[in-house]
């Protein structure tokens, strides 16, 4: 276990170093769908989460599966407002438009205040996948909002692959 304990520590401190995110965690699920923050890197000015359990219901079983689908999340600022997606007539009438693959989309609005509650306005995501299996997630936090460009959107999300 020590192996994977070292290798989460590792991960942690590189994507901290390399994106610039204030925290960032590596969150492994547990049999049941617990969870648990076995790293952590952040700068001092922040809370730890390090070994925090979450239950189950903490990640709905429905955003296990976006996950699986869509191995990045972003929010750069829970304090923004959506943007409504315009349509034409015909378009809707064959229905709402499926953003499940889409990174830019908007969060639900119980994600966000969920974000907001913990005191931050950015976060990241990436999903863990092994074996077809949601194994965990690497999550990272700012607390002010936080864009990350294309590129490095990119190579962290091939780098967690």
């Amino acid at each position: 276990m020590s192996g994977l304990m070292d290798l989460a520590d590792e991960i942690a401190k590189f994507m901290r170093s390399y994106t610039g995110f204030e925290r960032v965690m590596v969150y492994r699920f547990n049999d049941d769908m617990s969870g648990t923050v076995i790293s952590e890197s952040k700068i001092d000015e922040v809370e730890s989460y390090l070994n925090l359990f979450y239950p189950p219901n903490d990640i709905p079983a429905q955003a296990r599966e976006l996950y699986k689908i869509n191995w990045m999340r972003i929010t750069a600022d829970a304090n923004s407002q959506p943007v409504p997606i315009l349509s034409s007539p015909e378009e809707k009438r064959n229905g709402p438009l499926d953003l499940t693959h889409s990174l830019l989309r908007s969060m639900s609005p119980i994600h966000l205040e969920y974000i907001r509650r913990q005191g931050l306005r950015a976060s990241m995501s990436l999903s863990l996948i092994s074996q077809d299996r949601l194994w965990g997630l690497i999550l990272f936090h700012h607390r002010d909002e936080y864009y990350i460009p294309q590129d490095l959107r990119l190579e962290v999300e091939s780098l967690a692959q």
